[in-house]
Order: C-alpha cells, then sequence, then structure tokens
C-alpha cells in the first residue's frame, strides 16, 4: 500500500542528504563564507525533518459500534484495536508506522483532571463537605474521601446510569474510582505509558474500562508492518452519536487537523439520524469534500447479496442529499480481518464457526474481497495524491531552488577563479551595478509585505469581532436565543424534588441545562467556527496571492536582467523556472501545522461554567440558597424550604434555574470574548504575519538563487592564485553532481504531477 508516495520520499530524502554533502564540500573548498552553506544547510535540515514527521491524518468516525476499530483492524491485518468497546470509547486512538508494535498512553494532566471534577461539582448539592472557595484536588486524601461521601447523597441510581442528564456525577464517580489504577502513571510532565511486547494489549484496559478511560487524553499506537505506510497516521474516533458533547468536541479537534475523513455506516442500522446529524455538522466545517462512505456489511444479518445491495441502494440516496453523485464502498471489515488473522495461532474457535458459516455463501464473501481490494486502491491512489500535494512538492520545489542557487554560486567562482584578473574585475563591476536595482526591489517587497500585512490584520480582527459579536454575529445570537428559550418540562424533576429535595433537583436540572447548552455548542457553534476559520485561512491566501503576483513576476524580469548582464560577461547561470503565485505560497493549513499554531481546543467553547460556578457560589451557596429560596414564602416556613415538594417546589426550582440561566449567559458573554481573543491573537494573527514572512523568505530565496553577494565574489576574488587549481576542480566536480541530482529531481517532481 502506498509505494508510490513511498518511493517518491525516500527519493526525495536520498537526494536532499546528497544535497547536503555538496553543501559541506562546497564549503569546505573555501568559495564562500559560512553564512550562505549554514543557510543552505538549515533549510535542507528542516525538510528533512518535515519529511519524517508531516504525516497525513485519516479520521475513522461514525455512530457507535457501526465497526470503526474493525475497519482499522482489517486494514491492518491484525487485532490491535478493541472491538465492540462501545460508548466507553471516549478517546481517539491514532495508529502510525513505528519500529516496533507498541502502544502509548497519554493521560490528562492533574490540572486538567482537577478542572473537569471543579466543572462537574458547579451546584454540587451536599452541604458542608468543603469550603466554596476551597478548590479541590484529587491527590489529596480528604478531598476524595469528602467527595465520596458527599456523592453518596445523590444516590446509587443517579450516579450508575448512562442517561444524559446524569454525565457529570458518572464523570465525577470515574474519576474517584480510577485514580489509583492511575496515578502511578500521572507524574511528570508528559504523563503517559508506553505497552510493548507481551503486556501490548495491557493498553485495551484503558479504552473498555470508563473509570480509567476518564483519565486518558489519548492513545498512540506504533505498528512494525508493511501494510502501515509511513507518513500515514489513522485515527479511531469516539462514536458520533456520543451522549458527552466533550467527547464529539474531541473529534471535532482531530477533524479539524484531518486530511481525509473515512466515515463508517452500519448495515445492521442502515443511515440513522445520528449519522445525518454528524454529517451535516461535518458540512458545516466544509470538510464533506474530503469524506468516504463505507457500508460495513454484517453478512449475520443480511440473507444474501441481493440484501446487501438493496441496504446500498438506500444508504447512497439518503446520503445524495447531502453528496450528491456520493459513492459508498461496501464490504465487510471483519471478515476481511478473519481472514487475515485466522492462520495465526489461538485464533478462536468460535470464529473459525463463524467463517465457514459465512463461506457458506461465496456471492456475498466474494463481492466483499472485491470491494475492499477496490477500497485500497481507491485510498491508495488519494493518498497518494494528497500526500505528494500536501507533504512532497512545496519541499522538492525548495530543495531544487537550493541546488540551483549552489551550482550558480559555484559557476561564478568558476569564472572568476578560472579567468583572469581584468575578467574578474569586469564581472565584479557588473554585478555590483545590478545591486543596487536588486535591493531596490526587495526593500519594495519588505515594505509592501508590511503594509499588506497591516491592511490584512485589520481586516481579520473586524471579520473575528464581527463574527462573535452579541447582537449580530454569526454564533452569540443564536447560543443567547437558545439559553433565553431554554425551557425543560418541570415535572420531570418532581421525583428527585420528592425523594432528595430542592438543592438535589437544582443540581440535576443545572446538568439537564449544562447538557441541553453543550450538545449546541457543539452541533450548531462549534462547526460554524471551523467554517469561519477556513474562510479567514482563504481569505489569506488569496491575499498574499494577490501581492505575491506583481513581486513574483518582478523578482523573475529582476533576475532575467541579472543573468543576462553576467552572461554577456562569459558567466552562464541558470534561471530557475518562473514559479508564479502557486510555487510560493504554502497552504495555511500546512503552514499553521509546521509552525506550530492550533486553534484552541473544540471543547474551549463549554469552558463558561468556571466563571458559572465561581458565580453560582455567591447566588446559590447552599446557606444563601436556603435564605434566597425563603424569599418567595413567609417567615415561618423559611426552615423548610429545602423540603418544598409538589407544585410549590417545582415553581421555586424553575426560578431559580432561570436565574441560573441568566447567569450562564453574562458569564458566557464573557468567556466567548476571551475565547475570541485567544483565537485572534494565538491563531488567526500569528498565522497571517507567518504566511507573510513565509513569502518574504520565498520570494528572497529565489533571488539567492542566482544572485551572489557582493562582499562574497571580493573574498572569492580574493583569494585567486591560493590552490586556485586545486578549487577549480572541486567546483566542477560539484557542478557535475548538481547536474545528476537536478535531473532527478526533475523526474520525481515529474511523476508527482502526473498522478
Amino acid at each position: 500500500m502506498m509505494e508510490k508516495y513511498q518511493g517518491w520520499k525516500e527519493g526525495l530524502v536520498s537526494l536532499a542528504e546528497k544535497l547536503s554533502e555538496l553543501t559541506e564540500k562546497y564549503r569546505e573548498n573555501g568559495a564562500s563564507d559560512a553564512g550562505v552553506t549554514a543557510s543552505w544547510s538549515s533549510d535542507t535540515r528542516e525538510i528533512l525533518r518535515q519529511f519524517r514527521e508531516e504525516t497525513l491524518k485519516v479520521a475513522v468516525v461514525g455512530t457507535i459500534k457501526s465497526g470503526k476499530s474493525t475497519l482499522v483492524n482489517a486494514w491492518l491485518g491484525a487485532d490491535l484495536l478493541k472491538r465492540g468497546a462501545g460508548v466507553v470509547t471516549s478517546i481517539v486512538t491514532r495508529v502510525r508506522k513505528g519500529e516496533k508494535l507498541s502502544a502509548k498512553v497519554r493521560f490528562k494532566g492533574w490540572d486538567e483532571i482537577n478542572a473537569d471534577i471543579e466543572g462537574s461539582l458547579t451546584l454540587f448539592p451536599a452541604s458542608g463537605w468543603r469550603r466554596v472557595d476551597a478548590g479541590f484536588d484529587i491527590r489529596r486524601d480528604k478531598d476524595r474521601e469528602d467527595l465520596a461521601a458527599a456523592l453518596k447523597t445523590l444516590g446509587t441510581d443517579q450516579l450508575i446510569t448512562e442517561d444524559a442528564r446524569n454525565i457529570h456525577s458518572v464523570y465525577l464517580s470515574s474519576y474517584l474510582e480510577g485514580y489509583g489504577a492511575v496515578r502511578s502513571f500521572i507524574t511528570s510532565d508528559v504523563p503517559e505509558a508506553v505497552f510493548e511486547g507481551d503486556a501490548f494489549s495491557d493498553y485495551q484496559n484503558f479504552v473498555a474500562d470508563e473509570v480509567r478511560a476518564a483519565y486518558v487524553r489519548d492513545i498512540l499506537i506504533t505498528v512494525d508492518d508493511d501494510r502501515m505506510p509511513g507518513g500515514i497516521e489513522l485515527a479511531d474516533c469516539q462514536g458520533s452519536d456520543a451522549p458527552n458533547p466533550l467527547h464529539i468536541a474531541q473529534v471535532q479537534d482531530y477533524l479539524f487537523q484531518a486530511h481525509m475523513v473515512l466515515y463508517v455506516i452500519s448495515s445492521r442500522t442502515g443511515l440513522r439520524q445520528a449519522d445525518l446529524r454528524f454529517l451535516n455538522m461535518i458540512r458545516k466545517m466544509g470538510i464533506l469534500d474530503s469524506v468516504i462512505f463505507v457500508l460495513n456489511t454484517d453478512f449475520s444479518e443480511h440473507g444474501d447479496e441481493g440484501d446487501i445491495r438493496r441496504v446500498r441502494e438506500k444508504v447512497e440516496s439518503e446520503l445524495g442529499l447531502l453528496c450528491p453523485g456520493v459513492r459508498v464502498h461496501v464490504f465487510s471489515a471483519l471478515y476481511k480481518l478473519l481472514k487475515d488473522i485466522e492462520e495465526k495461532d489461538g485464533f478462536p474457535e468460535k470464529e473459525k464457526l463463524r467463517l465457514v458459516q459465512w463461506e457458506a455463501d461465496s456471492s456475498m464473501t466474494e463481492q466483499s474481497r472485491v470491494s475492499f481490494d477496490d477500497f485500497e486502491k481507491s485510498m491508495q491512489t488519494r493518498m497518494n495524491r494528497d500526500r505528494a500535494r500536501l507533504l512532497l512538492m512545496n519541499q522538492a520545489a525548495r530543495l531544487r531552488q537550493i541546488l540551483a542557487s549552489m551550482a550558480n554560486h559555484c559557476r561564478v567562482d568558476r569564472d572568476i577563479l578560472g579567468g583572469d584578473q581584468e575578467q574578474a574585475r569586469r564581472i565584479l563591476e557588473e554585478v555590483r551595478g545590478r545591486h543596487k536595482r536588486i535591493a531596490q526591489v526587495q526593500g519594495l517587497i519588505r515594505n509592501t509585505l508590511d503594509g499588506s500585512g497591516a491592511i490584512l490584520e485589520k481586516e481579520l480582527k473586524t471579520r473575528m469581532d464581527r463574527f462573535f459579536d452579541g447582537a449580530s454575529g454569526e454564533v452569540l445570537p443564536d447560543i443567547l436565543a437558545f439559553i433565553r428559550d431554554y425551557r425543560p418540562e418541570m415535572d420531570a424533576y418532581a421525583p428527585v424534588l420528592e425523594s432528595s429535595g430542592l438543592s438535589v433537583a437544582l443540581y440535576h436540572a443545572f446538568q439537564d441545562f449544562r447538557q441541553a447548552l453543550d450538545t449546541f455548542m457543539t452541533d450548531r457553534v462549534n462547526p460554524e467556527i471551523v467554517r469561519f476559520i477556513r474562510e479567514l485561512e482563504a481569505r489569506m491566501q488569496e491575499h498574499y496571492a494577490e501581492v505575491a503576483r506583481p513581486y513574483a513576476s518582478m523578482v523573475d524580469e529582476v533576475l532575467e536582467e541579472y543573468c543576462t548582464g553576467l552572461e554577456g560577461m562569459g558567466v552562464r547561470l541558470d534561471l530557475p523556472p518562473s514559479v508564479g503565485n502557486s510555487g510560493i505560497l504554502v497552504d495555511p493549513r500546512v503552514h499553521a501545522e509546521r509552525m506550530g499554531l492550533h486553534l484552541p481546543p473544540a471543547h474551549a467553547v463549554t469552558r463558561y461554567t468556571a466563571k458559572v460556578k465561581a458565580e453560582s457560589h455567591v447566588l446559590f451557596g447552599f446557606h444563601r440558597f436556603k435564605r434566597w429560596v425563603a424569599g418567595f414564602f413567609s417567615k415561618d416556613r423559611e426552615e423548610n424550604t429545602e423540603n418544598l415538594k409538589g407544585r410549590d417546589g417545582l415553581k421555586v426550582l424553575a426560578r431559580s434555574l432561570k436565574k441560573i440561566c441568566r447567569e450562564t449567559e453574562k458569564q458566557l458573554l464573557e468567556h466567548m470574548v476571551d475565547y475570541r481573543e485567544n483565537m485572534k491573537f494565538q491563531y488567526v494573527l500569528a498565522l497571517s504575519t507567518s504566511l507573510a514572512s513565509a513569502l518574504q523568505a520565498d520570494l528572497e530565496a529565489r533571488f539567492s538563487t542566482c544572485v551572489t553577494e557582493m562582499d562574497m565574489l571580493d573574498k572569492t576574488a580574493a583569494k585567486k592564485g591560493v590552490s586556485q587549481q586545486e578549487r577549480l576542480e572541486k567546483v566542477a566536480f560539484i557542478l557535475a553532481e548538481s547536474d545528476v541530482l537536478d535531473k532527478d529531481f526533475a523526474k520525481i517532481q515529474e511523476e508527482m504531477g502526473r498522478s
């Protein structure tokens, strides 16, 4: 799989290493100072690093139990990922090629864990178990003991159900129960555990056990198998119908980075409402065109090939509303996996019987095999093309530019060293006369980019402020409308009000509200933010393309004049091909990743609860809460307010919740201002500035391809006669090797261009 891409990459790596060796020979020859060769060497090392580290990321998504993990296993031909984990799978499991089979489990840090717990403790109903202003730290024995005792006041039935309204209670319980099992791993700035060899499968304990999974950030599996190509990352993501919106936010974070998306649909259920909701979210994010659909067939659910065909036709028809002309790959991932591992030791007898049963209908199994092969070929073609475009083409062009720069320096050195003193003097005079024009153009480029960058920065700031405006923006008015229109069915809280009292009922009402708001934020707000950021990235690319267009032409014109002038003096330089805009501007997403620029995580929009929590203690500290509620009634009922039941209790509960909603609205507005400014300065403006710097560097690097600095030429001329013949021979050798390398670079570029 991916042999063509791997061949291109290995070829470019080999050529880059040879180029690095040539630049070192050039430095040793003494024909230039350390600054020029250091720049070439530094750029080449950086490109080699990018070859090693840059990765095409493929997200594997779909609803719970659709077969995502099974598909990844089938692709790898090994049962590596935990299958059938269901709702518990709340982690992104990434798979890459490595030197050996291993699993690295990365844990959250203590600060993040304690922040999660603090968020779930907002309006926690138990009184007196800790001071209101005391920060919770799960590492303290007393904090754990007190929280465990306080949790008992909620009742066991409110802690262990999977109903969405109890997610935060379950979160607290999971953190408490899992502490003993994971505390030994969280001991450093990068807490992690590595499982390999016979212990490899032990990592699955952190996937299938929700108590331990609460502590896990993500998992990286490395595979030492040729089926897993280098430069690819497969990510098995949480179910798209996961009840916890924070889990969906984790998927959104990965989708923002992903270059391709595999969406898995189970033939047992077909396309469900949860699928359509998630796909609509992907559409809003602007990445629907990167999705490849797989209908994962369960042979046990279908009588024959005709039944599978009917399911496929129905799924394609429904998907056509979102993706006209969509193609769906139809096969059984489990059948492919079992066939790959059936000869291995320990293959379960029940799986052997399952294979025998399935293969009794050869038409279904043969069609599945053919379809999977077609799927692999389709993926190979697309991944070859996308990886070459994203990860290789720009680097290949830059390496060739470095090579051309060195070769031209060698030509100037050769003609100065090989000619007489008069010829050397005339060459220096010609170059000196043209450097003034070059310096003018370079200064003009710098000034223009500085000015245009400032104009774009102002535009980006204005667009961001408008997008996040509370009155007329694209997300905040909808968020505020959701909060103001939130009207839960209050009668649903009558049982908990009856059994546990008003403060417990208020805790549940708030958690329901928070769950609904968080779901709204992940379903509606996050996709709009991603779409907006993509628009800003496109605007940056468009803006700098407009700026670059005339200057790219101007650089070409000046270089042509420069080379023509030197050619008249007997110095022939190779003018590099005109690159126009496409060869200068890099994709903003690729550039952001290279520069380590990242958006705030998707769950950051839900961090408003930290401020709500602080304010709620002022509004609804336990004793304040009793006095506030008593204000609705006569003084002789003050002591019984916590025990209000029936309609009176529900009325007070509704008023309390309304006040919390108003406070949430206020705090969320403040939170979104912080979120906007963080995104503005740490990502959007930083990316714009970095793109401008990269454009300037690329244009100036193009000058350096042909133009040698005057002091370098003066030094070269001054060295005439000093081991002159030996140096000329080395220059000739470097030029000959450069010519071979250039042809090899051109061949790879041509092959990538045709793919």
